[in-house]
């Protein structure tokens, strides 16, 4: 009778075990594809910052290439192109107002672009070291 109730213990000791150690395997698997779910969320964010921030900074860089082609005509212009001569002076001086101007805007315009493209950087930056951190 002992060794029947010792079997007994036994057979159902081992039972359990098997039952434990399948219960720690799936717990550790959930908890295992939790974490992967969660890296692969992150670093979706991630690209998503990257992708805008980069979008942002190659408009911002296309915008400068063109006002500073516009801006070297518009110098070219100034010096190089006055009026004749003969031009009356309100003439002359409503072209240089003009002239004047548009360089005064294009060299804003580039500084413009330019800080926005150092904003969208250090914007990126901080998005990507600070808040949408690695899990």
């Amino acid at each position: 009778a002992a060794a029947a109730g010792l079997a007994a213990g036994k057979s159902m000791f081992s039972y359990n075990r098997e039952a434990w150690e399948t219960d720690i395997f799936l717990d550790q698997t959930r908890r295992y594809q939790k974490q992967n779910v969660l890296m692969t969320q992150a670093d979706m964010f991630r690209d998503d910052i990257r992708d805008l921030a980069g979008a942002c900074v190659t408009v911002q860089a296309n915008y400068v290439l063109v006002s500073t082609l516009f801006l070297g005509f518009v110098a070219d212009i100034y010096v190089n192109g006055p009026l004749p001569d003969a031009a009356p002076e309100y003439l002359k001086a409503v072209f240089a107002l003009c002239v004047g101007s548009s360089l005064l805007y294009l060299v804003l315009a580039v500084i413009c672009s330019v800080t926005a493209t150092n904003l969208a950087t250090n914007c990126q930056r901080d998005l990507l070291t600070k808040n949408i951190r690695i899990p």
